[in-house]
């Protein structure tokens, strides 16, 4: 009975012990996961951030050569009248950073253009008109087009809800490689999407590298496969194409041609749109100072005055 005593308690010890080690291997490698993921996103936005100050640093000084950008008086919706312009978003939450906008102010960005007469289309739309359109004429007036990059889940949680309350279209550019991880559009959100038809889903390559420095068949790779597994999973055609940290050259143009998209966008490297050159257009990056006027105002300077 000892004998079987003993050994009850020293299985009993072994399971506490296995269980201890167990326990904290779950809880190392749950914290290591944690780590990861936070400095993958920290590279991430640090890379975005070169690029957007790199673009407000451009803004600003083309401002400061044309505009008086101190005198109240030009802070008015009246003077920053806009044709064409494309909205780049990154993520729509709460948190105090530089590449994400509150909700609530997505909304108010949304309205005011709205109210001030601003009508919203699909990155596709755009690029069919202005490849229909003669060079010479310019095709829209008061429009715009919003875009989201990566595929953040917080699109879906926070900006699709803002995007149907005023039925306004949208594209999301999403990372083949991310979907479903934390913090990204699962599958079953992007169908979703999809299916409902107010947001457009396009490429922004299988694993977010700046094309324009790859080798040409890397970069192929990037822009061929990630149509090819969104148009698998949504069993639609991938018109569109948003080159990640607007890194592109010519050969990455002829390319994204060759494969089928029949436009591309970039940041502010680019060309103010046209229908002289679909795969090279300029968009503007959105942050949460851009309310009322000066949302016009940035827009305004990064279509209409930047050559």
């Amino acid at each position: 009975m000892k004998k079987y005593y003993k050994k009850l308690v020293f299985s009993f010890a072994l399971f506490v012990v296995f269980s201890g080690l167990i326990t904290s291997g779950f809880f190392y490698w749950k914290n290591l996961q944690e780590q990861q993921y936070e400095n993958y996103e920290a590279a991430v936005e640090y890379d975005q951030m070169k690029v957007a100050e790199e673009q407000a640093a451009i803004l600003a000084k083309v401002a400061s050569s044309t505009l008086n950008v101190n005198d109240p008086k030009n802070i008015s919706s009246k003077i920053y009248h806009v044709r064409f312009g494309i909205l780049m978003y990154h993520h729509i939450d709460n948190k105090n950073k530089r590449l994400s906008v509150r909700p609530e102010n997505l909304d108010a960005q949304i309205k005011y253009l709205i109210d001030n007469g601003y009508k919203f289309i699909k990155l596709s739309e755009a690029f069919r008109t202005f490849a229909s359109s003669s060079t010479s004429t310019y095709p829209y007036d008061k429009t715009v087009v919003l875009t989201f990059d990566d595929g953040y889940r917080d699109f879906y949680l926070n900006a699709y809800p803002v995007l149907k309350k005023y039925n306004v279209p949208a594209g999301l550019y999403v990372i083949n490689q991310d979907i479903g991880k934390r913090g990204n559009v699962t599958w079953e959100m992007i169908k979703q999407l999809h299916n409902d038809g107010l947001v457009e889903i396009g490429v922004h390559t299988v694993n977010h590298l700046p094309l324009g420095k790859l080798r040409p068949g890397s970069a192929y790779y990037q822009m061929a496969r990630s149509r090819e597994l969104l148009e698998a999973g949504l069993k639609d055609k991938i018109d569109t194409i948003i080159y990640p940290f607007g890194s592109f050259n010519e050969n990455v143009k002829k390319q994204a041609k060759q494969i089928g998209f029949i436009g591309a966008a970039s940041v502010y490297f680019g060309q103010r749109p046209s229908g002289q050159d679909l795969y090279s257009w300029r968009r503007v990056m959105i942050n949460n100072n851009d309310i009322g006027p000066l949302l016009l105002r940035k827009l305004y300077i990064a279509f209409e005055l930047v050559k």
